[in-house]
C-alpha cells in the first residue's frame, strides 16, 4: 500500500519537471508601465552596403561597418538604449560620398529606421 503514494508523487514531480522545462522561456510578455525611457533603434540604408557614421541629434551615434555584397545594396545595425522621443538621424558613408537622413519618433521597444543616402558632390 505505501508503494501506491510514492508512485504518484514520482509521477506529479516528473510530469512538472517536464511542463516547467519545456514551457519555461516560450512566452515573454512585456508589459510599459510608462516608466521605461529608452527604446532600440535598427538603422537600416537601403541602397548601399559600404561603411557609415550614424548621427542622431547631431552627435556621433555609432558606426555601421560594410555588409556583404550577398546582402544586395541594404546595411543595417542596432543601436540600444536610445532615449525615447523625436530624433533626427543622419548617415554619412566613411568615405565622404553618401549622406541621408530621416525623423522619427523613438518609443519602447524595436524602432527601424530606414534611410535612403544620396550621392553627395564634393
Amino acid at each position: 500500500m505505501k508503494r501506491m503514494p510514492l508512485v504518484k508523487l514520482f509521477l506529479i514531480v516528473a510530469v512538472l519537471t517536464i511542463m516547467g522545462l519545456s514551457l519555461s522561456g516560450c512566452l515573454w510578455i512585456v508589459i510599459d508601465d510608462g516608466t521605461t525611457t529608452t527604446g532600440t533603434v535598427k538603422i537600416v540604408i537601403n541602397n548601399d552596403y559600404k561603411a557609415y557614421e550614424v548621427y542622431m541629434d547631431g552627435a556621433f551615434l555609432g558606426e555601421i561597418p560594410e555588409a556583404p555584397t550577398s546582402w544586395g545594396y541594404t546595411n543595417e545595425k542596432t543601436f540600444y538604449d536610445i532615449p525615447t522621443g523625436t530624433h533626427s538621424f543622419s548617415v554619412k558613408s566613411i568615405d565622404l560620398v553618401y549622406e541621408g537622413s530621416k525623423t522619427k519618433t523613438i518609443v519602447p521597444g524595436l524602432n527601424t529606421v530606414e534611410i535612403y543616402v544620396k550621392y553627395i558632390h564634393k
